[in-house]
């Protein structure tokens, strides 16, 4: 972590995370060994609030179990001390991560994709209510397979959050299936 404080020279912290790796293609309902892809690693939509650097991504869940969860972390970025939620489950695989909390309140919207080989894709929605992140609820369910064949197919480029400025909620969006390589995009409104 870099950190410049009353504009002198940046100083760098390391901060432990723990385990993290490339998570593998997601499975769907026709396409059992993973077709979806679930990128990479990287953290994204880092927010600053109270102190607190918030980020997320999608990770391997293991070194020896390669389904991908979502994970969170709060970074104190006076001390570089880590909180993290992880969500996923066994045979799940979570990934496409992005999140926002409202800077005035706290609320915060987590928004990702989940599928497994019995599943196809589905928007996960997780509000983080009085400093808590709580469990996921269903946004929006794809009504069919995305991918079509065994080949591998991008998923997910487009999820986000956005706070409300008029309202103790944030906005997610993210992607679905409505048929074999058709996808739609859902907007679903996360209220503290």
């Amino acid at each position: 972590m870099w950190k410049v404080e009353d504009g002198g020279k940046p100083s760098r912290t390391t901060v432990n995370v723990g385990f993290y790796d490339q998570p593998n293609a997601a499975p769907e309902s026709d396409c059992p060994t993973g077709c979806l892809d679930a990128a990479d690693a990287r953290l994204l939509d880092s927010v600053f609030y109270a102190g607190d650097i918030w980020t997320t991504h999608a990770t391997a869940a293991s070194a020896t179990v390669g389904r991908s969860v979502v994970r969170i972390y709060g970074v104190d970025a006076k001390t570089g001390a880590v909180t993290t939620r992880t969500y996923g489950a066994t045979g799940i695989s979570c990934f496409d991560p992005s999140l926002s909390i409202r800077p005035s309140t706290g609320f915060g919207a987590l928004v990702y994709t989940r599928s497994s080989p019995t599943q196809n894709p589905v928007i996960k929605v997780a509000a983080r209510i009085n400093g808590v992140w709580q469990a996921a609820v269903t946004a929006k369910a794809s009504s069919a397979p995305y991918h079509g064949n065994k080949a591998r197919h991008r998923w997910g480029d487009f999820a986000g959050a956005s706070p409300d400025l008029g309202g103790d909620r944030v906005w997610t969006f993210s992607e679905y299936a409505t048929g074999t390589k058709t996808w739609a995009t859902w907007i679903a409104r996360v209220d503290g």
